[in-house]
């Protein structure tokens, strides 16, 4: 097991200066539905989308289906993150559908009493040849300070994603990842990568 350490911070005044592009949560949703993945109202989590060269930022809350739920315990918090770390990427209707088969490590403090209101996401430069990104993804209080971490969120076309599923790896690679997140939670996000881990596709 990792030692504990503490949370860190971000200034979130420098993450809103290199994100000023703002996209339309609407839209984006849309895009994603009229691309073939539709998302149930419990996993529309962003309220606000900004990218920037790499980056997106995003201002998310739980949405009013799920009042009295702790959002820390439920899907739609690492599904959102996932849909942030999506939106990085530049924004093709022509172009494969980009989604997340595999997570390198995730960093967890289970911060008693602190809701997650910002999440960011930068990509990786990539390797020369590859289909795949990389992108590190930050869950933030209304503060900045860091809540998790998801570090090296693997993102492929959708063919490759199945193709990498069929293999056989992800829920190894989940398995590896998880084991600092609150147990239910973990527990969903392994069930949802084993099945399918079309996180964007959801429906509920």
């Amino acid at each position: 097991d990792l030692p504990p350490v503490e949370s860190q911070a971000e200034s979130l005044v420098d993450l809103q200066a290199r994100c000023t592009e703002p996209v339309d949560p609407i839209a984006f949703y849309d895009q994603i539905a009229e691309r073939g993945l539709a998302l149930g109202p419990s996993l529309r989590w962003i309220e606000h989308l900004w990218r920037g060269n790499g980056e997106a930022l995003a201002r998310v809350r739980p949405p009013a289906a799920l009042a009295g739920v702790d959002p820390r315990q439920h899907p739609g918090l690492l599904d959102a993150a996932l849909q942030v770390a999506g939106a990085v990427l530049p924004a093709d209707e022509t172009g494969p559908l980009y989604l997340p088969f595999g997570i390198a490590s995730v960093r967890d403090w289970n911060a008693a009493g602190s809701a997650v209101a910002i999440i960011h996401a930068q990509v990786r430069a990539a390797e020369p040849g590859s289909v795949t990104r990389t992108v590190d993804v930050a869950l933030l209080d209304g503060a900045g300070q860091v809540q998790l971490r998801l570090s090296g969120v693997t993102l492929a076309p959708a063919l490759a994603g199945a193709l990498a599923l069929q293999a056989g790896g992800v829920g190894a690679q989940l398995r590896d990842a998880l084991g600092a997140l609150p147990a239910l939670l973990a527990a969903v996000v392994e069930n949802v990568g084993q099945a399918a881990f079309v996180v964007f596709g959801v429906a509920a």
